[in-house]
């Protein structure tokens, strides 16, 4: 009798896109260049094209071990941005008000690690949990004339921060949901077949973020994503440093 071969999910690179996220931001008012007041508010964020570009996603997770069923796996971040769906407001001590679109980008300084458990249901899919520690690089970027202002978490952490995410109920599979599903360019990719909803919670229970992201694809110049902002400019030059690197190691 021939016995049953173990099913092996190698190491892999997963992809999402985000169709919306809500995250409080809270920036003290003598990192911003001369602000009136501290930055305090939840903003709207979408998904920014990752440069070198993968698809519509914005958001690369790494499998660093092989899937074993119901036991945690090391996971992290290796590319990730968003940008505010619309411009943020802040007031300089004697000037205008200036207006700058927010970019939240990974930290170049620190990772930005976690663990997922994958439960099998046939062997070809089944549902995750899972945590995630994240240090975000927020860009301030003027839509006029000026300097972006960098806050790098990994470096001196804002309150919030490193973010504590969590998600639960998330659906992956083995067979790709649509042809056009980004895979992964080594190891093995998984791919969620449901949306993705992802929450933390501050020390007092209060929400600090929380986003829906679903199965990144492969799209066209015409064929945008309807959910990524119109006419909006490309991001900068290797939005994401960890994704640059590992491109080209």
């Amino acid at each position: 009798m021939k016995k049953n071969k173990k099913m092996i999910i190698r190491p892999g690179m997963d992809y999402l896109t985000t169709l919306v996220a809500k995250q409080r931001v809270i920036i003290p008012a003598e990192r911003l260049g001369g602000a009136k007041e501290d930055f305090n508010e939840m903003i709207t964020f979408v998904g920014a094209s990752l440069n070198p570009s993968v698809g519509n996603a914005d958001t690369i997770m790494e499998r660093l071990e092989s899937v074993d069923f119901g036991k945690p796996v090391k996971t992290r971040l290796v590319a990730f941005a968003n940008v505010s769906a619309a411009p943020i407001r802040l007031q300089i001590e004697n000037d205008e008000p200036i207006y700058f679109d927010l970019y939240v980008t990974l930290s170049p300084t620190v990772e930005s690690p976690g663990e997922t458990i994958y439960r099998s249901q046939d062997k070809r899919s089944g549902s995750f949990e899972s945590e995630l520690s994240l240090s975000p690089l927020f860009e301030l970027r003027p839509l006029g004339k000026g300097n972006s202002i960098f806050i790098d978490t990994g470096k001196t952490p804002l309150p919030g921060f490193p973010m504590r995410l969590g998600t639960a109920g998330g659906k992956w599979t083995c067979s790709a949901p649509t042809k056009n599903a980004v895979r992964s360019y080594g190891g093995e990719s998984l791919f969620y077949s449901t949306e993705v909803y992802i929450t933390a919670l501050a020390n007092d229970k209060s929400l600090l973020a929380a986003c829906a992201k679903r199965q990144a694809e492969f799209v066209t110049s015409i064929d945008r994503p309807s959910f990524e902002r119109i006419n909006f400019p490309n991001p900068k030059e290797y939005t994401n440093i960890e994704l640059e690197r590992w491109m080209h190691d």
